[in-house]
């Protein structure tokens, strides 16, 4: 019952938000991870002496805690943020168990190099090489800045 949330929550994150990787995020995460330990050793003290239990407690109170942290900083985000402009390189799919979609973007705002950008399969038909993709940063509750496809030209 404890694994099975975290692991949603990680998913959610990962497939739904283009973070901006900060060392803010590493503290936050460690932060929600030791909450979590610290909770499970209060409440069964005989968790003490079994530092392989808590080992794997911690390995999968990280996963939690970065799933609610990127969670809680981008959905409760009410901040206006800002657009860049980029221009789509070419397109790729990764295949696997699943399709996966992606632009390869050229540097803009806060991305220094080329990039590629996870989206949708109907974005991914409509966009062609050459285009003009606008990217919206915002700030973050937390203060971990996130980004999106707003449109394309």
């Amino acid at each position: 019952m404890f694994i099975l949330p975290g692991l949603v929550l990680l998913l959610r994150a990962w497939s739904d938000f283009n973070v901006l990787f900060s060392p803010i995020i590493l503290v936050l995460v460690a932060g929600a991870a030791g909450l979590v330990v610290w909770s499970a050793i209060s409440a069964d003290p005989s968790l003490r002496g079994q530092k392989g239990r808590i080992a794997g407690l911690l390995v999968f109170s990280m996963i939690y805690g970065w799933g609610i942290t990127i969670e809680a900083d981008t959905l409760f985000d009410r901040s206006s943020g800002t657009t860049f402009v980029a221009s789509v390189e070419g397109k790729h799919m990764d295949t696997g168990k699943g399709t996966t979609y992606h632009l390869d973007l050229d540097a803009w705002g806060p991305k220094k190099s080329s990039n590629s950008l996870r989206v949708r399969p109907a974005t991914y038909d409509a966009v062609r090489r050459g285009d003009s993709v606008n990217l919206v940063v915002k700030s973050g509750t937390l203060g971990i800045r996130w980004y999106y496809l707003r449109g394309w030209r």
